[in-house]
């Protein structure tokens, strides 16, 4: 079933900012901010993500839901 003209605003709503986040401008900022560019859309350094991935014993396969943290 196609989607409604208000389904595609709401998709395009939460995924244009993260098409934006891959932009050689931003890119350029977040390597400038953060010493590397792995993608982030927050200003989460490298880091900071990976202190993250210890605390919580996370391993190569594993996934994380983070749901509503900011």
């Amino acid at each position: 079933m196609p989607r409604t003209a208000d389904e595609r605003a709401v998709i395009s709503r939460f995924s244009d900012p993260y098409k934006i986040a891959r932009s050689q401008v931003l890119l350029e900022i977040e390597r400038a901010v953060c010493g590397c560019d792995y993608g982030a859309t927050s200003w989460t350094t490298l880091d900071e993500a990976r202190n993250v991935v210890e605390m919580l014993g996370l391993r190569p396969g594993q996934r994380l839901l983070e749901v509503g943290a900011g």
